[in-house]
């Protein structure tokens, strides 16, 4: 039986909103190799709850976000000292220290690797963790919403356009 692209897709029905989750808490809680979470959450939605996806998305992309405020917060390794000379953890430090929450929001809400040098920088200034949660969950509840919403209007559309 040939594999088909839909085929594919429906296996992400079999991985639910916990395998969002999962792959997402995996995805962000990794500093040096980027993973695919944002593509889990687009490909789910064509086969699930866009809505729920995105919030699964998102609760599990904070959960692995939480690993980078940890290492800022005892940032005594070899690790917080190449992140702290980094070229951008002294704007990102500055911005978070002027405008907080606001910093967070928007790098979360963004599609950027920026977002692991804010969490490390919120856990070395010891800016207050509930306030960081909060703050990462609505800015990624915003991509993941428009990434998921994406997926579940036009994944079907591009399977038949390249095919089975």
């Amino acid at each position: 039986m040939p594999c088909s692209s839909r085929a594919t897709f429906e296996t992400s029905r079999g991985w639910g909103y916990a395998g969002v989750l999962a792959a997402n808490v995996l995805a962000s809680g990794t500093f040096v190799l980027p993973l695919p979470g944002l593509a889990v959450a687009f490909g789910a939605a064509a086969v699930l709850n866009p809505v729920l996806v995105a919030l699964a998305g998102s609760t599990g992309s904070t959960l692995g976000e939480m690993a980078g405020y940890a290492a800022g917060a005892s940032a005594h390794s070899t690790f917080g000292e190449r992140m702290e000379r980094s070229l951008w953890y002294g704007r990102v430090e500055g911005w978070l220290r002027r405008y907080g929450a606001v910093t967070i929001v928007a790098l979360a809400a963004t599609p950027t690797p920026l977002f692991d040098v804010a969490g490390f920088a919120a856990g070395s200034l010891a800016y207050p963790v509930r306030r960081f949660a909060a703050a990462c969950w609505l800015g990624k509840t915003v991509k993941f919403m428009l990434v998921s919403l994406a997926g579940a209007w036009s994944i079907h559309t591009l399977a038949d356009i390249f095919g089975p």
